[in-house]
Parts: C-alpha cells; structure tokens; sequence
C-alpha cells in the first residue's frame, strides 16, 4: 500500500500508472456509449414513423435528437456539442416520464457517463500512444 502511496520515479510513470490501457478503455466507453444511445434512437424513429406518424410526433422527434446528438457525441470535433444534445434530452425524457409516473433512473447513469466522456474530451494521438 505504502508503494502505491509514492510519486511515480521519472521515466517509470508508464508502469506504475497504465496510460495505455486506461486510454483504450476510455474509447471503449466513449464509442460503447455512444452506440448503446444510437442504436435505440435509431430503433424508436423508425418504429414511430411506421405507426401513425403525427401521433407520436413527439417521440420521433426526441428519438431523432438523441440520434444526431449521438452521432455527434461520437465524433471528435464534435463530441461536446453532442454531449450536450444527449443530457438535455434525456433531462426531457426523464421529466416526461416521470410526469406519468414512469421513472426511468437508468437516464441517471447514461448521463453521468455522457458527462465524464465530454468533460474528459476526445483523446489525442498521444495519449493513446502512451505519451503525455
């Protein structure tokens, strides 16, 4: 415990610290992320645009923010504009439901993890190289 508790020595920050590995799970969370919000969004649009389409207006067009909004999240340039997209419109998901009394808590931890991707930022070429 003690060794854990000392200051990496120059030039052996590498092994104490797995920069590698901890960059490579960050993308694996970044892209699983945005594939898990994308897929569903995707799902419901084309589902509400089968029934009658002016009936549930609403939903298709929520579904089709998240969409966009997760394909933006998945971009680099652009991944904080779509992060922004995903947690206002779960925000507004969450208070519709619940309106209803439906509340959808899972919204609570995708946008956690939204906001820790977007805060974190896109990762560089270094970074996943090993390099600071």
């Amino acid at each position: 415990m003690e060794q854990l508790l000392q200051p990496p020595e120059a030039g052996n920050a590498h092994k104490r610290f797995p920069l590698f590995s901890l960059a490579w799970a960050f993308m694996f969370l970044w892209w699983f992320l945005g594939a898990v919000l994308l897929g569903p969004s995707i799902l419901i649009v084309v589902e509400a645009l089968r029934s009658a389409p002016y009936t549930t207006l609403t939903l298709s067009v929520l579904a089709g923010i998240e969409a966009v909004s997760a394909l933006f999240f998945m971009l680099p340039r652009a991944q904080r504009l779509g992060a922004a997209g995903l947690l206002i419109t779960m925000l507004v998901v969450f208070v519709i439901h619940a309106a209803h009394h439906q509340y959808q808590w899972e919204l609570f931890l995708y946008s956690a993890a939204v906001l820790f991707v977007a805060v974190h930022g896109p990762m560089s070429r270094e970074q996943l190289e090993g390099r600071r």
